[in-house]
């Protein structure tokens, strides 16, 4: 494992893209950025579920696209901000069967738990300028779509024509639901505690601050009787995204108006959008940062602040040593994990995406015998019992193998993939895990001839008597 010199001002950054550029999934690094098994942004946060955890629900920025190119939701847990907890893909753009068609961005969503201990994430699909919702029995998924339509669309009464339909962020004041979204045009609508339906007529276009200009990327912490809210604001000088600030605004209503109060963050990046999490009697400030590529490629970062004897927001500085301390992540082995977000590989492996799919759904393609990928760090708890895996094969088909800790490692699992005559036709298989405990590197081995064209899109393991 190679280790990082960190190094001061603008270079520490630097030193960290480099290795996350060499696919290295690091068990122990300086606290920013936390996540750096792969890209993620948009970080939404909450401390207040009950159950004594922290979760950061994150879109994810894809190796090969960025955000443009960006279809599903990650969920990383945590009791102490120090060992984190990847749960894996919790909500996927293909999970809402209405998005077919479309580009299928997922961008800036939220969850929230509901009165009824259930869990709703509220997803932008961009593309289609659409907000749907999915519930989930946990924090961690999976979510399916609690619907079968969008929640909110253009068509919404009190929606205009003109921006567009993202940043999710859903909130309560007096017990009741509120959700805040937009871009440019800043929306708020009460939800009725059912969590899928709008208690409003209309949705409420947002009185905000004429200047600065608030863009994107708005978050609504309620805190001693106050909304504050934070927004990415534009570069006053250039008129442009790039290097400008985070901003916020208050009001004694969840509708507004919101007054002018002042910069928090001095922004680096395109966007770095932000969320604010209270744990253990702390404040959070999560944010991300550019990552290779500039804004298309990005890394969530966190900073403890106080609020202001008065209630203001104090300025809060971007820190390489973030809440101090040395980091760990380890993957959940029963969430759902994608093939292509693999920590290291073989040559003769390849990232792709079919034409049936569209361009921005990403599969793994193993193109040469005995060729492998590997995850880092996935933690098997008391032990798996079996295995989903979603694959196809253009070629003869051919044989995967699960082993633990090195390519020539245990055998915990395998399942004989047959070809497909060409055609992307994927398909679930499943077979029985065996003596998979504890925390393993986990390689997936792909055997076969020279035509063994063996592709991988999602996988996960199961408990026993796990459905």
């Amino acid at each position: 494992m190679k280790k990082i010199k960190l190094i001061s001002n603008s270079n520490w950054l630097l030193a960290i893209y480099s290795v996350a550029m060499l696919n290295i999934c690091m068990p122990a690094r300086a606290e920013n950025p936390l996540f750096t098994n792969i890209y993620t942004a948009d970080p939404a946060p909450h401390g207040n579920f009950g159950d004594g955890k922290l979760y950061v629900y994150t879109t994810h920025d894809t190796d090969h696209g960025g955000y443009g190119d960006m279809y599903d939701y990650h969920a990383y847990s945590t009791t102490n901000l120090i060992d984190w907890i990847d749960h894996g893909s919790v909500l996927n753009v293909t999970d809402f069967k209405w998005t077919r068609g479309s580009r299928g961005a997922a961008w800036d969503g939220d969850c929230q738990k509901g009165p009824d201990g259930k869990y709703y994430y509220y997803a932008p699909i961009q593309g289609q300028n659409k907000i749907g919702v999915a519930v989930s029995d946990s924090p961690t998924g999976p979510f399916v779509d609690a619907l079968g339509y969008p929640l909110i669309t253009k068509k919404t009464p009190g929606v205009k024509r003109a921006g567009l339909l993202v940043t999710a962020n859903v909130f309560f004041y007096k017990d009741d639901p509120y959700m805040l979204f937009g871009q440019d045009i800043f929306y708020v609508v009460k939800l009725k505690r059912n969590m899928i339906e709008l208690a409003d007529d209309a949705v409420t276009q947002i009185v905000k601050p004429e200047k600065p200009y608030f863009w994107e990327g708005p978050w609504i912490d309620y805190h001693n009787g106050v909304f504050t809210m934070t927004c990415v604001v534009k570069n006053q000088e250039t008129g442009r995204p790039e290097a400008g600030t985070i901003d916020y605004a208050t009001s004694t209503n969840p509708y507004g108006p919101y007054v002018y109060k002042g910069v928090v963050m001095q922004r680096t990046g395109l966007n770095e959008q932000m969320g604010i999490a209270h744990f253990n009697d702390k404040h959070y400030f999560f944010y991300h940062i550019d990552g290779p590529r500039g804004g298309k490629r990005r890394y969530t970062c966190v900073e403890e602040f106080k609020y202001l004897p008065n209630g203001d927001m104090p300025k809060i500085e971007q820190t390489k040593n973030g809440v101090g301390g040395v980091c760990t992540i380890k993957h959940d082995a029963f969430g759902r994990f994608k093939g292509d977000d693999y920590t290291g590989s073989s040559p003769g492996i390849k990232q792709n995406s079919s034409k049936e799919d569209g361009p921005n759904i990403m599969y793994v393609e193993s193109m040469k015998n005995k060729s492998w990928i590997s995850f880092k760090n996935f933690d098997f708890g008391a032990g798996a019992a079996s295995f989903e895996i979603e694959v196809d094969s253009a070629g003869k088909g051919g044989l995967i193998e699960l082993r633990i800790d090195s390519p020539d490692g245990q055998i915990i699992g395998s399942t004989t993939v047959g070809s497909t005559d060409g055609e992307t036709r994927w398909k679930n298989q499943t077979g029985p895990i065996k003596n998979a405990r504890g925390v393993h590197d986990l390689y997936m081995v792909f055997n076969g001839d020279e035509e063994l064209n063996l592709k991988v899109r999602h996988f996960r393991f199961k408990r026993n008597g796990a459905k």
